[in-house]
């Protein structure tokens, strides 16, 4: 099942996830929720290959080490296998030209440009974690797939590796910790899955999701 929110499909359903799962390109924020979740070791273990990070994502995560230590843990996992760094070739980068190059409505940061160029030439999911990406992407590419960290951590497979609880766990970090986004579509899913009161602690909520969990608690 998919569904459409502003013009952006959304996957949904674990049967469109088998389909689909050809392994994901991720953006830095979706690097930074990933690391931040405490399971990125076990989430990459459901995907079919490493998870591809663009060296535009590498770079925008070292400048940003004094704010992030995700840079070092990108190191860690690239050493390890479970993050591959790429680079994009000829035909990616006229992708990655039209994404930066115009008003800052309709442009991208050089990061989730590259991230999404990537995807359009690999044929490889993209993991992105910001509205304007996404927003972008069901405007322009509506064939490209496009995934969250929330799905990937709310997939059936992700949960026979996690356990409910490990999931719970992962949702709250990612959310608390990296200040993880989380679509529409999943919104009231995440906040019953979390609690009235781990939800009320997750500052990158929407204020009326945080407020009306503790309302109803």
């Amino acid at each position: 099942m998919r569904t459409t929110v502003k013009g952006l499909r959304w996957t949904m359903a674990s049967r469109d996830r088998a389909e689909l799962r050809r392994g994901v390109v991720a953006d830095a924020s979706a690097v930074i929720n990933l690391v931040a979740s405490g399971a990125v070791l076990k989430i990459s273990s459901v995907l079919p290959a490493p998870i591809r990070v663009v060296t535009a994502v590498a770079l925008e995560l070292e400048s940003g080490r004094s704010r992030w230590t995700t840079s070092a843990h990108l190191a860690d996992l690239a050493a390890a296998g479970i993050i591959e760094i790429v680079d994009l070739d000829d035909e990616a980068l006229r992708h990655f030209e039209a994404l930066v190059i115009g008003t800052a409505a309709e442009t991208l940061d050089d990061g989730e440009a590259a991230t999404i160029a990537y995807a359009l030439t690999s044929d490889l999911e993209a993991l992105i974690d910001e509205r304007k990406a996404w927003r972008i992407c069901g405007e322009r590419y509506a064939a490209l797939a496009v995934t969250t960290t929330v799905e990937l951590l709310l997939d059936p497979a992700t949960e026979a590796e996690l356990g409910p609880d490990g999931v719970v766990d992962a949702l709250f970090r990612a959310l608390s910790c990296g200040r993880m986004r989380v679509p529409p579509p999943q919104l009231e899913r995440v906040v019953r899955i979390l609690g009235t009161e781990r939800a009320a602690l997750c500052h990158s909520l929407p204020i009326h999701a945080r407020i009306g969990s503790a309302r109803r608690s």
